[in-house]
């Protein structure tokens, strides 16, 4: 035979986690054996036995029939027998008292409850309880880390998980200190505790004190849930505060230094830096290391980029370069060439490169990473001084994460090696005749007058490339190759080079 819900395991494991006992508590340990939603027409309850758990929406039958006070519908109620009622609106005092009198748990649903579904979840409890039970701890972990990630301190999480479970809570840090506590401990019978991880590290401890009726296997599972959201947030504030030890003081240096989302969402509060606009990251780099100089210039810029409608974060990095954060407007557009326009007026030496303007914290950390690559290929292919922008890359765009690779360089060693070996012992042009015939779309006439050749002396250079190079440019496969090397080749550092 099932044991049937108590109405204290269907206030935890079914209602909201905010709904609040008004009334009743020698109740709570009643058997349920079905739950009802009433009505606005009279009778408000068609349906309705002993040992039910009722729900009622008092606005909508206040709405309906002024008579009838809340006072008088738990009288009535109360007299049919029920196990419980749930009530959503105003209760005033009389009707508190009216369920004290008849040792009736009182529930107050918060104002957002969807009585429907709540019945459902209700009726699924009393024939599934594991799965409600699984279901409502996730739920209690989910509101946790919303509150977190909403900038709530670790101490005021535990006082949520602490009237959430109805069990008094403290939370200590790895060293035991005292983090938080809330709940009536002095009631608790029995304590169980739980492990706050980061990775395999224990960063503190979570102890739950409750009668044993009250805990139970849901309260374990609590317990497990809350711990976990726990650890997170607290993993978080131990990030802040180390970063900020370290130097990542700002929203630009917590990217740079590739801060947890968590670390970088707290610090942006802390600064007002809007994480949910659009951003646009700006690296510049000077020859010579001069933080002071680069600092003392990126103050200046700030109110240019003030001028223009943007929130501002910046962070020098070794003393030479400096990035730039930008908070608003949109996608690109004149204020972004205005901006690059004022930057290389006031600072006509620096190297300058830009990345996409793009939204929310993902696209933050994207436009830096655009930004250092324009940086980093802008001054292999174009070299220092100029400006570089990611958009202007090209197919660069989309061979950047082939920079350095052991297996690009091995296909541009391949595909060049030979020519460039034949080029620097003999003093030929080879490979330049490659690249010239490729930019001609293959045009044999045009190649030979933009290199000052006659056509046979083109022919009798293919010829060598070919014997050579084991390549053949006229070729549609070899040609492919060639121009892919060719693109690749800024990208990979040349072996044996040192």
């Amino acid at each position: 035979m099932t044991t049937r819900c108590t109405v204290r395991e269907l206030w935890q494991l079914a209602l909201p986690l905010d709904t609040r006992l008004l009334a009743g508590v020698l109740g709570l340990e009643r058997p349920v054996r079905w739950v009802r939603l009433g009505g606005v027409l009279s009778p408000i309850f068609p349906t309705l036995d002993d040992d039910d758990l009722a729900l009622l929406d008092l606005r909508a039958v206040r709405a309906s029939n002024p008579t009838l006070t809340p006072a008088r519908i738990v009288r009535d109620l109360s007299r049919l027998g029920i196990c419980a009622l749930g009530l959503l609106g105003e209760v005033d005092r009389a009707a508190i008292g009216e369920a004290n009198r008849a040792n009736l748990p009182l529930l107050h649903l918060p104002d957002d409850s969807d009585l429907p579904h709540l019945v459902r979840a209700a009726q699924r409890l009393l024939r599934d309880r594991e799965t409600q039970c699984e279901m409502q701890a996730a739920t209690l972990y989910r509101r946790l880390i919303e509150g977190a990630a909403a900038g709530e301190s670790v101490p005021t999480l535990v006082g949520h998980l602490a009237r959430w479970s109805g069990a008094a809570i403290t939370l200590y840090d790895r060293e035991g200190n005292l983090i938080g506590q809330a709940g009536d401990a002095a009631q608790g019978t029995d304590e169980y505790t739980r492990a706050l991880k980061a990775g395999e590290n224990v960063i503190g401890r979570l102890t739950m004190a409750s009668h044993d009726a009250q805990l139970g296997d849901f309260g374990a599972l609590l317990l497990e849930q809350g711990a976990a959201a726990l650890a997170v947030a607290l993993a978080a504030e131990e990030a802040v505060q180390a970063a900020q030890a370290g130097g990542a003081t700002g929203v630009a240096a917590a990217v740079r230094a590739d801060e947890a989302d968590a670390v970088i969402q707290s610090i942006a509060r802390r600064h007002g830096y809007p994480l949910d606009q659009w951003h646009w990251a700006i690296v510049v780099q000077r020859e010579a290391p001069d933080e002071a100089g680069l600092i003392g210039w990126a103050n200046r810029v700030e109110e240019e980029a003030t001028a223009l409608g943007w929130q501002w974060s910046h962070h020098a990095g070794d003393g030479s370069d400096l990035l730039l954060l930008l908070a608003g407007h949109g996608p690109w557009g004149h204020p972004h060439h205005t901006f690059l326009g004022y930057l290389r007026e006031t600072a006509p030496d620096l190297t300058i490169a830009a990345g996409e303007p793009a939204q929310r914290l993902a696209g933050l950390r994207e436009t830096v990473a655009q930004a250092q690559d324009a940086l980093r290929l802008g001054q292999r292919l174009l070299g220092s001084g100029q400006t570089h922008l990611h958009r202007e890359m090209g197919l660069y765009r989309l061979l950047r994460h082939l920079h350095g690779s052991d297996e690009a360089a091995d296909f541009v060693q391949a595909t060049l090696g030979p020519l460039q070996a034949y080029d620097a012992e003999h003093g030929s042009a080879l490979l330049v005749t490659v690249e010239t015939l490729l930019a001609q779309g293959g045009n044999l006439s045009a190649t030979a007058k933009a290199l000052h050749l006659h056509r046979n002396s083109l022919a009798y250079r293919l010829d060598r490339i070919r014997a050579i190079g084991k390549v053949d440019p006229s070729a549609p496969a070899d040609a492919f190759a060639l121009r892919l090397a060719l693109l690749l080749a800024p990208l990979v550092e040349r072996r044996g080079a040192a």
